[in-house]
């Protein structure tokens, strides 16, 4: 970033970037309140750059979304998912894949907020759209699959969770 300043406005589309893989460098090394704080001023940089229904808002609003879920902030970091989610629906509808990543993060969140059968149906949802986009069996559904065995895990469903696991 220090390249960055002073050569590009303070309100330059890149620096949203930048904060962006700093927000992400900052929570692969736990620190996770820092990481929600970046990943904030990235979402302002790119909410003030692109339109309100652009695909990188919604990018943005779901790192802010993880982040808030990451430092314990289940109801923040689920509006955050819900808005992204609603961009994306709109913008390039129920059945792209970007709309399954959302679909995961939003059961994750419901996993948090320990709606158990939300975050199953929001797990399961994703399955189905990465299924009709790319088929079955397709590397996109081990994310879904996963999360939706440890869910099964947790709950004591063994046997559904070995099936989705094994399916992963």
């Amino acid at each position: 970033m220090k390249i960055w300043e002073g050569r590009i406005p303070a309100n330059d589309r890149r620096f949203g970037i930048t904060y962006d893989n700093l927000a992400g460098t900052y929570r692969e090394q736990g620190k996770l309140k820092l990481a929600r704080e970046t990943f904030q001023r990235a979402l302002e940089n790119i909410s003030a750059n692109f339109p309100p229904n652009h695909p990188e808002v919604s990018t943005a609003l779901n790192n802010v979304g993880l982040a808030e879920l990451a430092v314990g902030n289940v109801e923040v970091g689920k509006a955050y998912i819900d808005r992204s989610m609603a961009i994306t629906a709109a913008t390039l509808g129920k059945s792209h894949l970007s709309y399954a990543v959302s679909l995961g993060y939003l059961g994750d969140a419901l996993k948090a907020a320990k709606d158990y059968d939300g975050a199953r149906k929001a797990y399961r949802d994703a399955i189905d759209v990465v299924d009709a986009a790319l088929g079955p069996n397709h590397k996109r559904t081990i994310f879904p699959l996963s999360e939706l065995g440890r869910l099964e895990y947790s709950q004591g469903n063994f046997s559904d969770a070995v099936e989705h696991f094994r399916k992963a």
